[in-house]
Order: C-alpha cells, then sequence, then structure tokens
C-alpha cells in the first residue's frame, strides 16, 4: 500500500506540472493569434484608407483630363463656325468646361495648391471662352473675316500655353501623390501579410511544443501507473484489478475530457437521430453528444446547452447551417468533407474557419 502510494504521488506530479505547461503554452499561442490579427487588422484598415486616396487621385487625374476634352471640343466648335460661316451652338461646350473646372475644385478642396492653380485655370478658361462667344457673335453678324482674324490672333497670345501649363502642373502634382499613396498602400498590405505569417509561425511552434509536453506528460503518467499497477498486483491480485479498471476508465475518461477542453480547434461528437415534429421522410437532424468550450463558442451558446442539443434546433447562423449541411452530406455519402466557413458578416476581426466533417464506421 506504501509502495503504491509513493508512484501515484509521483506519477501525479510531473503529469501535473507539464499540463500547466502545455496550457499556458497553448494560452500564449492563442493571446499571440490575436494580437498578430489585430495588429494585421490595423495595417489592412490603413491599406484600405490609402487605396481609397489611390482611386481619389485617379478622380482628380480624370476631371483635369475632362478639362482638356471640354476646352477641345469648344476650339472645335470655334473652327467649325469658321469654317461654315455659320453659327454653331457652343452653349453646351461653355457649360462642359464649367462643369469639370467644378468637379476639379470639388475633389481637391482639401489641397490649396491645386485650389490655387485652379483659380488661374479658371481665369484662362473664362478668357477663352470669352472669345468663343465673340467669334460666334462676329460670325452671326456675317463678320466672318474679324471673326477669323480674331482666332488667329488668340493662336499666337499666352493662353493656349498657359492653360496647357496648368493643367500639365496640375496632372504632375497628382501624380506625386499617387505614387505616394500607392507606396503606401503597398506598406501597409506587405505589413499586414508580415504579421499575418509571422502570427501564424509563432503559433504553430507553441501549438507544437505544448502539444509535445503534454505526449510527454501522458507517457510519463502512463508509465509510472503501470508500475503502481504492478505493485499493487503483488499483493491483492483480485481486489486491485477490478479498482484499476475503475481507475483506468476514469483517468481515460478525464485525460479525453482535459484533451478536449485543452484543444484550441472547435471538436463535436453528433450522432444522426429522426425528426420528432411527425415529419415523413424529412431530413435526419444530428443530435451532439460530445463538445468543447471552443464548438460551443463556434456556435454562440454555452458547452451545457450545446451537448445534447440538436443542430437544426439551434439558433440559426451561417456557423450553423454551414455544419449542419456538410455533416448530413457526409452521413449520406459516408465521404471526408475539408471545407472553410466563410467570416460572420459585421465582425471586427473577420477570419476564416477550417471545417473538417467525418463518419465513423
Amino acid at each position: 500500500s506504501t509502495s503504491q502510494a509513493e508512484l501515484t504521488t509521483q506519477a501525479g506530479a510531473p503529469n501535473t506540472s507539464s499540463r500547466r505547461v502545455s496550457r499556458l503554452t497553448l494560452a500564449a499561442a492563442a493571446l499571440l493569434s490575436l494580437v498578430g490579427a489585430t495588429l494585421a487588422v490595423r495595417r489592412l484598415n490603413e491599406a484600405r484608407h490609402a487605396a481609397e486616396w489611390v482611386a481619389h487621385t485617379h478622380e482628380v487625374l480624370d476631371a483635369a483630363h475632362e478639362i482638356r476634352n471640354a476646352l477641345a471640343a469648344a476650339d472645335a466648335i470655334q473652327l467649325a463656325m469658321l469654317r461654315a460661316a455659320s453659327v454653331v451652338d457652343h452653349v453646351e461646350s461653355h457649360r462642359r468646361v464649367r462643369q469639370a473646372l467644378t468637379r476639379s475644385r470639388a475633389l481637391t478642396r482639401d489641397n490649396l495648391e491645386q485650389q490655387q492653380r485652379l483659380d488661374t485655370l479658371e481665369e484662362l478658361l473664362e478668357e477663352r471662352l470669352r472669345r468663343l462667344a465673340v467669334t460666334a457673335e462676329l460670325v452671326r453678324q456675317g463678320q466672318v473675316d474679324s471673326a477669323m482674324k480674331l482666332v488667329r490672333t488668340a493662336e499666337h497670345d499666352d493662353n493656349v500655353a498657359a492653360t496647357d501649363g496648368v493643367l500639365s502642373r496640375l496632372a504632375a502634382a497628382e501624380h506625386g501623390l499617387l505614387r505616394q499613396r500607392i507606396d503606401t498602400h503597398m506598406f501597409h498590405a506587405d505589413r499586414a501579410r508580415l504579421y499575418l505569417a509571422g502570427t501564424l509561425l509563432a503559433s504553430i511552434v507553441l501549438v507544437a511544443i505544448g502539444t509535445t509536453r503534454l505526449r510527454k506528460a501522458e507517457t510519463s503518467a502512463r508509465r509510472l501507473a503501470a508500475e503502481a499497477d504492478s505493485a499493487a498486483q503483488a499483493a491483492r491480485a483480485a481486489e486491485l484489478a477490478l479498482r484499476d479498471s475503475e481507475a483506468t476508465a476514469r483517468r481515460n475518461e478525464g485525460r479525453f475530457r482535459a484533451a478536449l477542453d485543452a484543444m484550441v480547434d472547435a471538436f463535436l461528437i453528433a450522432r444522426p437521430v429522426e425528426p420528432d415534429d411527425g415529419t415523413v421522410n424529412a431530413e435526419p437532424d444530428l443530435e451532439i453528444v460530445e463538445a468543447n468550450e471552443a464548438a460551443a463558442t463556434l456556435f454562440g451558446v454555452t458547452r451545457d446547452l450545446l451537448v445534447g442539443a440538436q443542430l437544426g434546433r439551434l439558433t440559426l447562423t451561417p456557423h450553423t447551417a454551414a455544419v449542419r449541411d456538410a455533416a448530413i452530406r457526409v452521413l449520406r455519402t459516408g465521404e471526408l468533407h475539408v471545407g472553410e466557413l466563410s467570416p460572420v458578416p459585421g465582425s471586427t476581426a473577420p477570419v476564416w474557419i477550417r471545417l473538417q466533417v467525418a463518419r465513423t464506421s
């Protein structure tokens, strides 16, 4: 009896210590995953913000291009009037030029330098539009030669060159901002990928360490338990054989429960049951006979409510429906199912969940 007690004490001490270390290691892996995911989400938000600015810069460049196109259209109308010696409607070209200018102002309202360039550009555009209106009036009065002279004079002044210069400087500034914003977007996206990869690698290492220590603890516990059984059987073989069987069953159940609770992954065991609502030829439901806390968290209920419940009667969520559908399919075909559960909409830290369903023989 004394020898059995000593061996039992020796078996329990290292096993408890190793289990504690294993649980701390697994908890550290979970905490590291949470921190890494938080940092990655923060970087992804920064990358998304930079991408929005990239799109905004493209809009500014498009607006500048619209101004050029509108001016080209106005010049074409002016030439058409001179060639036909008749008035062509130029109101629409005026509207397009001013509309493009207004859009550029709205897009660059927070950029003082661009607003100053647009002030200069507006003065130049108003002068060109005024000349277009004067040309139209001269043509309307039959003074085509005077209108032609006005156009030729305008071709040699600085308005066209100044307008092109302002538009070129505006576009150059936006191209510079575009390069900076693309670089910022790539920087934050790369950092997010780096955080995710580093977190995944570190978590795998910690889980491997915790699992290895847990296996060593189980091996040591089984070895010392065997020695205790041998010592007990030498003195009281028949009585201790029965006690050993009972103790072994309790230990196995406890080990199974401890291993199940220590798992980071969600795990559950279910069996098919017929629907109890009297429906004929309805699909079978699944009654959960065992589950760990991670599974309860996945379905949004406590473990006590989850064990013994039928999947079809749980509160319907995207995860509940996906797990039930996969399990019913595996129950019918007998084939292993491996897939992924998409992130829940509205989650602050969305993750993909790997789902594996198998049927026992």
